[in-house]
């Protein structure tokens, strides 16, 4: 029996209503399970907690929490690492999504995840999944991509270009360009630190006669 694995996003949910399209609220919120900012207050964040599905246990409380999982369903150590391996591949395919792609598409197919295409009741297709479950779950997810992915709103999902930071976000820019999470912290940090590092090189550099400029150790400009 084919069963509808679309559900509605329950409590818990992170990210505010109209901030990003509906059909990659979720997409978002499963990305961002990683947690790489290593930057102001979360540099001190231990390891063991930067994994939000870290057990089973946390897996499902996470799908629970989003309406994606029924309270009591069992969930393995094969599902935790089927949602990994989903999770990663997306984050992947994100970061494919910049303008400065880091790594090239996920490459990955996902034959765990079984969806079909039905005509729903207004003959409208919808995409679902043939099972129940953590696979099911994930179904919605990838099923989410997919819409997504129809609509041209998965381009706009992508990864911060910021090294310490890496979290997932949807580029509001009309230009489709956007490289930092938010403009205010990473993109600012990141124009900081371009200046300081043109300050020194300029800083460092010895000016001869007959305009022979000799840059400093690690510079890449020697002559003028």
């Amino acid at each position: 029996m084919v069963s509808n694995c679309k559900k509605e996003a329950g409590v818990g949910q992170r990210i505010p209503e109209g901030e990003v399209p509906e059909e990659v609220r979720l997409v978002n919120e499963f990305l961002n399970t990683l947690d790489l900012e290593r930057f102001g207050e979360h540099a001190e964040k231990p390891e063991a907690e930067r994994e939000e599905l870290r057990s089973p246990e946390r897996l499902g409380d996470w799908l629970v929490a989003r309406g994606l999982l029924g309270r009591g369903e069992m969930v393995g150590a094969r599902d935790l690492e089927l949602a990994l391996k989903v999770r990663d591949a997306l984050r992947v395919a994100a970061s494919a999504n910049s303008v400065l792609a880091r790594g090239g598409p996920a490459g990955v197919s996902f034959e765990e995840v079984p969806l079909v295409v039905r005509l729903g009741g207004d003959s409208k297709p919808e995409l679902v999944c043939t099972e129940g479950g953590v696979k099911g779950a994930l179904g919605s997810i990838l099923a989410d991509v997919a819409v997504a992915a129809s609509k041209g709103t998965w381009a706009r999902m992508k990864i911060c270009a910021a090294e310490d930071c890496r979290w997932a976000y949807y580029d509001h820019s009309k230009s489709r360009t956007g490289r930092w999470c938010a403009m205010e912290t990473c993109g600012n940090r990141h124009k900081t630190r371009r200046y300081r590092q043109k300050r020194r090189i300029s800083t460092a550099k010895e000016v001869r006669p007959g305009g022979t400029i000799l840059a400093t150790p690690g510079d890449d400009i020697l002559s003028c």
